[in-house]
């Protein structure tokens, strides 16, 4: 759950939370059939609004994805109404967007599901300027949404619905953040084959300890960032290379192979997700399990990088 005092933090900060682990290097350039790179020259030095999207449940189990992107998964037990409220700038499409919600029982340690009869979820963005407060109420609301009236009354009465619940809302974002390009219109990635040998490839850079080698993959990542946030690049190098270094010091467990991971594609197969079986959606965490890695990743100029 977020509380008030933990999310009381200006957006600036948020926004730099967001971009931790990137780098620097020469804008990458598209292929036929490729995703445009995002114009990170164009937008360096000149910050973007933030954008936040929070979502607020209770006794159910809900996964939201943003314009196919698997934004969020969270679970309440309780009638309480707990809360997340991610910053979303990476993963907004403009004129496009499109929320996608799935409400399922939660399930308790025992394994006994949490009855639907409460279940409730209330959804809103809202946009701040740099270095405004995210507080419950504040910057300015863009859209909001919530469990229809007639499937609470009918959850209330007991009734069996098909599961999971699904519901859909659009929105319109503005600030010059538009990625519907690669989220939403980049022919899909196939090679299951490729995604796969390219997570071995991750894997033994970070086993040889390769910084260097790590910003080169990452680097579509750092364009999306500063097309997003309009951060410094220089600034974005530096924490970058500083948050790999210490994440390779963290001593990441390394010792999987193929038949450990999970490829799960998104966004209509335009990125994939590199998890492992055993984990909660993360490709790596370090030994004491204090740092996780997770990794999105797509084509760019004809080979897989990582991208979100």
């Amino acid at each position: 759950m977020v509380g008030q005092a933990q999310r009381k933090r200006s957006a600036e900060a948020l926004g730099a939370v967001s971009m931790a682990v990137l780098l620097a290097g020469s804008v990458p350039m598209a292929r036929a059939g490729e995703a445009p790179a995002p114009a990170a020259k164009a937008n360096e030095g000149h910050p973007k609004p933030i954008y936040h999207l929070e979502l607020k449940i209770r006794s159910c189990q809900a996964e939201l994805r943003l314009n196919g992107f698997p934004l969020i998964s969270k679970s309440a037990q309780s009638d309480t109404f707990v809360s997340i409220a991610p910053p979303i700038n990476p993963y907004l499409t403009g004129k496009r967007n499109t929320v996608e919600i799935e409400i399922r029982p939660a399930v308790r340690s025992d394994g006994a599901e949490v009855p639907l009869t409460n279940a409730d979820f209330e959804m809103e963005v809202r946009e701040y300027q740099k270095g405004g407060i995210v507080e419950p109420g504040g910057g300015t609301p863009v859209t909001e949404f919530s469990m229809p009236a007639s499937v609470r009354k009918q959850l209330e009465g007991g009734k069996k619905l098909k599961l999971p619940l699904k519901f859909t809302h659009t929105f319109v974002n503005g600030g010059g953040i538009d990625f519907s390009a690669e989220l939403l219109d980049a022919p899909p990635f196939t090679d299951r084959k490729a995604v796969f040998d390219y997570a071995m490839h991750l894997r033994d850079l970070m086993a040889k300890g390769d910084v260097d080698g790590l910003m080169v993959e990452y680097e579509p990542k750092a364009h999306v960032w500063v097309a997003a946030f309009g951060k410094s690049y220089q600034q974005m190098a530096k924490s970058s290379r500083e948050g790999l270094v210490e994440f390779i010091r963290g001593k990441p467990e390394l010792d999987f192979g193929l038949a450990d991971l999970d490829l799960r594609p998104w966004c209509g197969g335009r990125l994939w997700q590199l998890s492992r079986r055993a984990g909660k959606g993360e490709f790596v965490r370090t030994a004491d399990g204090r740092s996780r890695l997770t990794l999105f990743v797509g084509l760019r100029s004809g080979k897989l990088r990582v991208i979100r």
